[in-house]
């Protein structure tokens, strides 16, 4: 990635993540921020991993490093969508 691409050292931007999921290999991993607090210039990217990984597309977890963690993505090989429980409708109390 090109430097106009990333922003707090060499954390990848919004546009350089999306690009990341759409052509990473199977098992590639990304930090994509780094930090005790996400910044609020990281916020658009952690959202993005979040909804990479609501998509199926990625799994997320976290490092501790020295001065806080680090946040990360990881490509998935199969797009599946994590589970979600059924919806329910009405009140389940009747009965």
């Amino acid at each position: 990635m090109s430097q106009d691409t990333k922003i707090e050292d060499d954390l990848p931007n919004l546009e350089s993540f999306e690009h990341w999921v759409r052509m990473a290999k199977p098992g590639a991993q990304i930090t994509y921020a780094r930090s005790v607090f996400l910044s609020e210039e990281r916020r658009p990217v952690a959202k993005a991993a979040f909804r990479a990984y609501e998509e199926g597309k990625v799994e997320l977890c976290q490092r501790r490093n020295g001065n806080g963690f680090d946040y990360l993505a990881q490509k998935r090989k199969d797009t599946v969508r994590p589970f979600q429980p059924p919806t329910l409708r009405g009140d389940v109390r009747k009965g």
